[in-house]
């Protein structure tokens, strides 16, 4: 696969998965709530509500191009054009859905726009190595430890910093065992490796920290950190376990670093501007 059809593929992977996380959300509020436990009538419901499973189907479709994209591409390529998505879902949501966007989100808009540009520049004739179990073994122990010492060292009530750094590094870590999974040889490899059941037992605990996270602090600091961390925990796996160095050339390595940068920064800018606005929105409901 061509790296500017992954670049754009991801883009696009990541646009599915945040428009069907956003219908789901939408219809969520107009469907029984599912309280604690199993409540399978609230359950039937959902699944007999058309545009709910709509944003299922959004969410199902974005994965699986995710996954089919880092069968072909590198990993720290996949995570930085991912942030391009967030670009189209700011248009859909401005343009199809008529929420009103500020300054910064605009700002953030064009920064990770001005880091696809600089990654597309930047694009050489390089893919992936598959990395030894040591050292897959070594950086996921790395990412859980730093991951509990976050949460250990961060407990005061009314804080969730130390939670979302630890949901950012466990989302981090799912997508690195996610490019194990894809570049498997065969469907039966892939099944009967470790990388399945740790792929998907890192996706259940990012996800629990991120919901606890949420729970427990404020939007506008919680999202941007383990949406940052999310990305920046693969990039740095592809770069160094993945061996998936920079370009020789030193403009075009140059554009790689900036194409990072601008894209996670503007990533975050966009996260950050959201949650303010939902902020924003649901103080002047309370008043």
């Amino acid at each position: 696969m061509p790296l500017e059809l992954a670049i754009a593929l991801s883009s696009l992977a990541s646009a599915a998965l945040s428009l069907g996380l956003y219908i789901m959300k939408i219809r969520a509020v107009a469907l029984p709530s599912l309280g604690a436990g199993f409540q399978w009538r609230a359950w039937l419901v959902f699944l007999r509500d058309a545009r709910w499973l709509c944003g299922l189907g959004l969410q199902v479709a974005g994965y699986a191009l995710y996954f089919l994209v880092l069968r072909f591409a590198p990993l720290s390529l996949v995570h930085a054009a991912l942030t391009g998505g967030l670009v189209l879902f700011l248009l859909l949501s401005v343009f199809l859905l008529g929420e009103p966007a500020g300054l910064r989100e605009w700002a953030g808009g064009l920064a990770v726009t001005a880091g696809l540009v600089c990654l597309g520049l930047s694009l050489d004739d390089e893919g992936s190595l598959p990395p030894s179990a040591a050292d897959v073994f070594a950086f996921g122990l790395g990412c859980v430890t730093l991951a509990v010492l976050a949460v250990w060292a961060d407990r005061r009530s009314g804080r969730a910093v130390g939670m979302s750094i630890a949901a950012g590094l466990i989302l981090g870590l799912a997508g690195v065992f996610a490019k194990l999974v894809a570049t498997a040889s065969s469907l039966g490899e892939a099944l009967q490796s470790s990388a399945v059941w740790l792929m998907v037992g890192s996706n259940l605990g990012g996800f629990a920290l991120m919901q606890a996270a949420l729970q427990n602090g404020r939007g506008v600091v919680v999202v941007p950190i383990f949406a940052m961390l999310s990305d920046v925990v693969p990039i740095a796996a592809g770069l160094t376990i993945f061996h998936e160095g920079l370009p020789d050339d030193p403009a075009a390595a140059a554009l790689r670093l900036g194409a990072f940068a601008l894209a996670l920064g503007g990533a975050a800018a966009l996260a950050t501007a959201t949650e303010a606005h939902r902020a924003s929105k649901q103080s002047t409901a309370s008043n």
